[in-house]
């Protein structure tokens, strides 16, 4: 018996997903600016965990290699600028630690 159930997605409604999927892959990684304002604002990265923000960047690399062999243009976006973000966290622990 499957409680669940799943509706397949139409042809359209995944066009309509695949274009919602550009903004969102943009905007979420920007929440991280806060954090990147924090540090660089107040010049300390006190409370900041170097190993979680570097292992957050390898893991993010790791996607984005796979997002480009298998040609993911939105996870491709999404982890570079993610990528981004990570670089700049990690920048500000070492200069501020």
């Amino acid at each position: 018996m499957n409680i669940i159930r799943i509706k397949r997605s139409t042809e359209k409604e995944k066009k309509l997903l695949d274009k919602m999927s550009y903004p969102v892959n943009i905007i979420f990684p920007l929440l991280t600016i806060p954090q990147v304002i924090e540090i660089f604002t107040n010049k300390s990265a006190e409370g900041v965990s170097e190993v979680t923000w570097i292992l957050y960047a390898v893991m993010s690399f790791l996607v984005l290699l796979w997002a480009i062999a298998d040609n993911i243009r939105q996870l491709i976006i999404s982890q570079s600028v993610w990528l981004i973000m990570y670089g700049l966290v990690i920048a500000g622990i070492f200069v501020y630690r």
